[in-house]
């Protein structure tokens, strides 16, 4: 926050949300699969990855929670 004022913006606020989602197995898949280091992984050592993700995820129970925290920061131009 310090930041955004010493660049000049006014009236900083921040706000911080939580929220869990759910995934299935495949939904997590997915997920992985739009991150660029995942992507960039051997493909066999990304399909051997997948394939334990799978296995760990489905002996869970087949859902992964993800919690994430994003940070939303508010300010004016003077």
């Amino acid at each position: 926050m310090q930041e955004l004022l010493q660049c000049g913006l006014e009236k900083v606020e921040s706000k911080l949300y939580r929220r869990v989602r759910t995934l299935t197995t495949e939904a997590c898949i997915h997920l992985l699969n739009t991150y660029s280091d995942h992507r960039a992984l051997d493909i066999t050592v990304k399909e051997q990855f997948e394939t334990e993700m799978r296995k760990a995820i489905n002996e869970v129970g087949g859902n992964i929670n993800i919690y994430d925290t994003i940070d939303l920061y508010l300010a004016r131009k003077p």
